[in-house]
């Protein structure tokens, strides 16, 4: 007898490929927030400029200041601080004035340069007369016309060399209106009223310490940069 033939078994149905599981939903980029004053990155030419004017005329040179300090040395040590926590995209330009006929305008400083900056801010000697107008429209005349600048005037007086401080504050605001004078004011509070001007003439404010530590906190604030250490 011949053997059955074996029957062939029905081909099973090709599955279907299971599909991937949906991809996990992607968080949105959120850009970071810059705080206020704290920018990290500006178009060429409009990086932000402070420009310290130091009073450097004999009254800064007095002791018995806050502890025995002068005006001078606790400005010097003030700079020192405040100038090396400003963040780095700012530009920092430097004057000085000693008497009526010395004005003198040092460059400005990158971040990189900043230890030649205070190396010539420890240099710093009082000498003789107070010409406020002076200094001031030197450092107008070399704030930029683009960048947001920020003068910041420590001193301790008026003018004693016949200039008008407020007179070229308004001018320095009319030539260049994204200037702002911010003042330190170290007097006995004499001369208040030709400070207020200045620092009005400009929407700037006159900061006016009433300790060493705040005399810190008080150039800090003239910078412009008060959290400048969340800025670093």
């Amino acid at each position: 007898k011949e053997k059955p033939k074996d029957t062939p078994k029905p081909q099973e149905e090709a599955k279907p490929a299971p599909e991937p599981p949906p991809a996990p939903p992607q968080e949105a980029k959120v850009a970071p927030v810059e705080k206020p004053g704290c920018r990290t990155q500006f178009p060429p030419g409009e990086e932000p400029e402070v420009i310290i004017v130091v009073d450097a005329s004999g009254s800064m040179g007095m002791g018995g200041w806050f502890g025995g300090s002068s005006r001078m040395d606790r400005a010097k040590s003030s700079i020192d601080h405040v100038v090396r926590g400003l963040p780095d995209p700012i530009t920092i330009g430097l004057i000085e004035f000693t008497n009526c006929n010395n004005v003198r305008r040092d460059k400005f400083y990158t971040s990189p340069q900043r230890p030649a900056l205070l190396s010539e801010v420890n240099k710093l000697s009082p000498q003789q007369g107070t010409p406020l107008a002076g200094s001031i429209k030197r450092a107008g005349d070399i704030a930029s016309q683009d960048a947001e600048s920020v003068i910041v005037l420590v001193t301790d007086g008026d003018d004693s060399c016949g200039g008008d401080p407020c007179a070229e504050a308004r001018a320095i605001k009319a030539r260049k209106p994204k200037v702002k004078i911010n003042i330190v004011d170290l007097s006995d509070g004499s001369q208040s009223s030709v400070l207020r001007c200045v620092a009005n003439a400009t929407g700037g404010q006159v900061l006016k310490p009433n300790s060493a530590m705040d005399m810190d906190k008080s150039l800090q604030r003239a910078t412009g940069q008060s959290d400048m250490r969340e800025c670093k």
